[in-house]
């Protein structure tokens, strides 16, 4: 098994719910994740995954101030 697929499998929805979490400093650390994923990562794996975008979009709207200000400069794409 590759090392994406064990990602799906074990532990992708279980991080992707962190952008649900209720403490700012989760959400800051998830969204310095999807930073690094989507801005440095040069064939990110999940740059066109529909959950993953979700969770950008729904980072971009965040109440924190400073989750937002990390993925301000992501695009959330739609296709592969």
């Amino acid at each position: 098994m590759m090392e994406k697929e064990i990602f799906e499998k074990y532990f992708k929805l279980d991080f992707l719910a962190v952008v649900n979490d209720r403490v700012p400093n989760v959400r800051i650390a998830m969204a310095k994740v999807m930073r690094y994923h989507f801005m440095k990562e040069i064939s990110g794996s999940f740059i066109y995954d529909a959950e993953v975008n979700d969770a950008v979009r729904l980072m971009n709207e965040d109440k924190c101030a400073d989750v937002r200000i990390e993925v301000s400069d992501i695009e959330a794409q739609t296709s592969g």
